[in-house]
């Protein structure tokens, strides 16, 4: 084998092992998402409610999802479309951002 041929053998071996490196790396990606949607849970194991409960609404938690309607939207933990106002299991306080210029003491 001359050093041409060689040369071109290494080209092709390195350009089929970046593509398949990049395939092998979308893996987990994929698997990830479709875990993640599978992880909501249904309305019943959260105790879910269409009305607040001690204050607390979705509308307020780390986990709701603004939709079109200013009533509804989503969750991230909640399969389906929920009420603003409403409250399950789930709910956990959005973080308060700090103000620009302030420091948090």
């Amino acid at each position: 084998m001359d050093s041409d041929e060689m040369r071109l053998d290494r080209r092709a071996l390195l350009r089929t092992g970046s593509a398949l490196l990049a395939f092998l790396a979308t893996i987990p990606i994929a698997v990830w998402s479709n875990a993640a949607r599978a992880a909501k849970a249904d309305r019943a194991t959260l105790r879910y409610q269409d009305q607040p409960r001690n204050g607390k609404i979705c509308a307020d938690c780390w986990a709701y999802v603004a939709g079109r309607n200013p009533d509804a939207g989503s969750c991230k933990a909640i399969e389906g479309p929920i009420s603003a106002n409403g409250w399950c299991m789930a709910f956990s306080p959005k973080q308060k951002r700090a103000k620009a210029g302030k420091k948090n003491t």
